[in-house]
């Protein structure tokens, strides 16, 4: 099965593919400061074989110090009784004006 993802800092173009997006998240890991972190406000929606989850990602360095928070959302498939990711995509929070 194929998956894509989408993000503000390493995927700003559509990544496809298992192996293209082991590739980003690795890069992503090597970028990330050790974290705390807060899943708030998370939201499943099922559509019969279709799973949607939403939620914001709110993490603090292990000072405390808040770091950039982010909201994602993931759309799953069911594939023989099991969950599957097949799109990710994770925006930094932006102040309103």
């Amino acid at each position: 099965m194929d998956a894509t993802h989408l993000d503000d800092i390493a995927a700003h173009r559509r990544i496809g593919g298992i192996a293209a997006l082991r590739k980003c998240f690795a890069a992503l890991k090597s970028m990330s400061q050790p974290h705390r972190y807060e899943v708030v406000d998370p939201k499943v929606q099922i559509h019969g074989d279709i799973g949607i989850l939403t939620f914001r990602y709110e993490p603090c360095a292990t000072d405390g110090t808040a770091l950039t928070r982010w909201k994602a959302s993931s759309a799953y498939r069911r594939v023989a009784g099991e969950w599957r990711i097949v799109h990710a995509h994770w925006s930094m929070v932006k102040e309103a004006p």
